[in-house]
């Protein structure tokens, strides 16, 4: 069962943010809050959110 939050929001398809450090980014996500890391192009990573 999905959770809903207070603006209706059911899960999260992507986000985008820019960062100083691509790799540091990364390592924060994938290593602290486990996101499953996908690739990288260029300045760009991507990293799995949800299922």
């Amino acid at each position: 069962m999905a959770v809903t939050t207070a603006l209706g929001v059911t899960k999260i398809g992507q986000v985008a943010m820019m960062v100083q450090d691509v790799d540091r980014a990364v390592a924060f996500y994938r290593d602290v809050l486990e996101l499953p890391f996908l690739f990288r192009f260029g300045d760009l990573a991507f990293l799995q959110c949800g299922e």
